[in-house]
């Protein structure tokens, strides 16, 4: 009898928070600055769960006031990930929103979307929100990761998955400048999937070197 696989949960969350900005594009008119001001956003989750994994790691290799240090670290930290966040930020408003989304329509939907006001907006990164919350609550805390890890594993100005995100952002950027000089809405919107679906696969790429995460994990889900 063939023995049954463990379903991964957080797998299938990765697969569906980076590919419902496709059903966005098609459905509700997403341009690239609805997708990028997504991966600005979801940036800043990843700040938030390095931050906690941080404060949570127990491994203390050198510091006489541990808990100190872990907070200067995260201070620290959350500082200097949040100024290159803030460099994108206004990158993205003025040069793609602003610059490149001319006419009072489409302010107002800029303006929706950095407020919040932005339904699906707002459900696309509820989708990274989870996924993240779901990593530091079962991959981290459930499976006693935090008790074998220390506070320096996760004080990196760049980690692999915020990089993942800075060349997107970037590699957007530039294809957005690209599109803006042809007129075709079926050939960008197309071209943003295509960006989207690229995302995801490196998304998935990354996946596959913290994998390991789970592999203590006891309480797996079968199907």
């Amino acid at each position: 009898m063939q023995k049954k696989q463990p379903f991964n949960i957080y797998l299938q969350l990765i697969f569906f928070s980076n590919l419902f900005p496709i059903y966005c594009v098609y459905k509700y008119g997403w341009t690239f600055f609805e997708v990028l001001w997504l991966y600005i956003v979801e940036a800043v989750i990843l700040i938030i769960y390095d931050a906690a994994r941080l404060l949570a790691a127990q491994v203390n290799k050198r510091h006489h006031n541990f808990k100190l240090a872990k907070a200067v670290m995260t201070v620290k930290l959350i500082i200097r990930r949040l100024l290159i966040i803030l460099f994108y930020s206004i990158f993205a408003i003025v040069f793609i929103g602003l610059l490149a989304n001319k006419g009072a329509n489409n302010f107002l939907q800029i303006a929706q979307t950095i407020g919040f006001q932005n339904q699906m907006f707002n459900y696309a990164l509820l989708s990274f929100f989870v996924t993240q919350y779901y990593r530091y609550a079962f991959n981290y805390i459930a499976n006693d990761l935090y008790l074998r890890e220390a506070p320096e594993s996760y004080n990196h100005t760049i980690t692999a998955t915020s990089l993942v995100l800075h060349v997107v952002i970037v590699l957007g950027t530039v294809g957005n400048a690209f599109l803006n000089k042809e007129n075709n809405y079926d050939a960008n919107k197309m071209i943003l999937v295509i960006f989207i679906v690229v995302k995801t696969i490196a998304a998935f790429v990354q996946y596959q070197f913290t994998k390991s995460e789970t592999q203590y994990n006891q309480k797996q889900i079968y199907i």
